[in-house]
């Protein structure tokens, strides 16, 4: 069943018509994922862009007393407010409008085993055109910040440059996105010196974000390394990850386990390594 961007479905059905069945997945914290600012959208290679400039930054200031700010937003996608969403639609993409406004003027339910959740803040989950929507709100915000290096994945944020200027961004952000609907998750967000640790400096993010990690030898971006210390400490982590799949893929369907294995695990996520570690 298709429809256009007119939006003119029947209004009684929108709810199921714009619903979806969750699957959930474990977090690294043991909570549940439900499954040139902004790379995350409409950028080929984004991802590998933002892991080679980020690298590029850190390299070129390591005798500088500049700072590298990771920002982690709390569920996001599911938090930011649907008027905020559609607003920025009606300004900027005006023809999709009409069928998003029919998308997410009214709840939608989704389903979980035998429970109806009804979804009322936030993208849908599995809308193809979420990911639009997000960056259409942020975009807003990020255009507003001042630091030298500034660059989002869609809800991955990365600031750096001198400290006066990342932290006065970092208030800005906090600031804006509370009225989005958005929250960053101070403990996740993360500090890096590019040369020398100041603990004046860690105490000044620490009071915007309280419980902020510092990164010293080993530092990421975007599951790939942004420096050699982490380049072996990431291959032997993807390596333990593999065995472990091997091990587990013997109890499946041949078939199954082999179109999982060439498509999803092992491969695609081996050579993402391989383009966006260190040559």
């Amino acid at each position: 069943m298709q429809f256009d961007v007119a939006g003119e479905a029947n209004h009684a059905i929108t709810d199921i018509l714009y619903g979806v069945s969750l699957c959930a997945l474990s977090k690294k914290d043991g909570g549940i994922r439900l499954i040139p600012f902004q790379l995350g959208f409409g950028t080929k290679g984004g991802c590998e862009a933002a892991v080679h400039c980020c690298r590029t930054f850190i390299h070129q200031n390591t005798d500088t007393p500049k700072v590298l700010l990771k920002i982690d937003f709390r569920n996001a996608f599911n938090t930011v407010e649907r008027n905020e969403m559609l607003k920025c639609v009606k300004n900027r993409i005006p023809k999709l409008y009409n069928i998003l406004f029919q998308c997410y003027s009214k709840s939608s339910q989704l389903f979980f085993e035998e429970k109806r959740i009804l979804s009322q803040v936030g993208a849908q989950q599995g809308d193809p055109a979420g990911p639009l929507l997000f960056f259409l709100v942020i975009q807003a915000v990020i255009e507003n910040l001042n630091s030298e290096l500034n660059i989002f994945y869609l809800d991955d944020g990365t600031l750096g440059g001198d400290t006066n200027t990342v932290l006065q961004d970092l208030d800005t952000i906090i600031k804006s996105c509370w009225n989005l609907g958005l929250q960053i998750n101070p403990s996740k967000c993360e500090l890096y010196f590019c040369s020398t640790y100041k603990k004046d400096v860690h105490e000044s993010f620490n009071q915007l974000s309280p419980g902020i990690k510092v990164l010293q030898d080993v530092i990421t971006l975007l599951g790939a390394p942004l420096n050699v210390q982490s380049t072996a400490k990431l291959l032997n982590q993807k390596h333990d990850e593999i065995r472990l799949l091997f091990l587990r893929l013997k109890f499946l369907q041949s078939h199954i386990a082999y179109v999982l294995l060439r498509n999803y695990f092992a491969i695609p996520k081996l050579t993402y390594l391989l383009r966006t570690s260190p040559a």
